[in-house]
């Protein structure tokens, strides 16, 4: 995935559904950022970061705590 990730690129109905490989675990954190960036909580410039984040599972409640806190900083 390149490193400019758009809402198209991590909706279902896009190039997304075509990356080859793309495990059940790349499936879930691809809808959950989808939903995040929907509802304004992320940046797709953010997406990325987090889609790999949730799809490890690497991700820790001080990087959700940052998240939020980041999206509330921007607004």
């Amino acid at each position: 995935m390149s490193e400019d990730v758009t809402r198209e690129d991590v909706s279902g109905s896009t190039v997304a559904d075509t990356i080859v490989g793309l495990t059940p675990d790349g499936l879930v954190a691809q809808r959950i950022v989808v939903r995040l960036i929907d509802e304004g909580l992320i940046k797709p410039v953010h997406a990325r970061e987090i889609w790999a984040g949730l799809a490890e599972g690497t991700m820790r409640s001080a990087d959700w705590r940052d998240l939020a806190q980041n999206v509330l900083t921007e607004v």
